[in-house]
């Protein structure tokens, strides 16, 4: 994390940190362990040519037990699909089940979702919940 940057702490409490910074961009909401060294997942709000009001995620994670601390950007973009999702796309479960399932532009009685799922600890649900609604609230009207 750069230290040129403005970074506002939203939340901090058993291992787990919850900032926000600007990148030129808009606010950007980053869910990380309080050491960064084994997750750091940003949430951003987009929006696409569409003018849909979607959210952006970037999932980094610690990649070897071999190499403790290294982080590596498991962030999916396959050819066609789209990256960022609806803001209801986006949900954690009371267990700290992560999912990201966004529905795909497809002829309207066509329903294809694509995403992931990240099991979190459970230190995370609150402040996860509390990203995901500031990235909410950052949305364009």
């Amino acid at each position: 994390m750069s230290n040129d940057q403005t970074w506002i702490d939203h939340y901090r409490s058993h291992g787990v940190l919850l900032s926000e910074t600007d990148y030129g961009d808009g606010p950007v909401f980053i869910l990380s362990d309080d050491q960064v060294r084994q997750y750091l997942i940003k949430i951003w709000p987009s929006r696409t040519d569409e003018g849909d009001r979607r959210l952006s995620v970037s999932v980094s994670l610690e990649w070897s037990d071999e190499r403790p601390g290294e982080l590596a950007n498991y962030t999916l973009q396959p050819e066609h699909s789209r990256l960022d999702c609806a803001p209801e796309e986006l949900t954690i479960s009371d267990d700290g089940l992560l999912s990201m399932m966004a529905r795909q532009n497809t002829s309207p009685n066509m329903v294809y979702r694509w995403g992931w799922t990240l099991q979190l600890p459970t230190a995370c649900v609150k402040p996860a919940r509390q990203a995901i609604a500031l990235a909410i609230a950052a949305l364009p009207k």
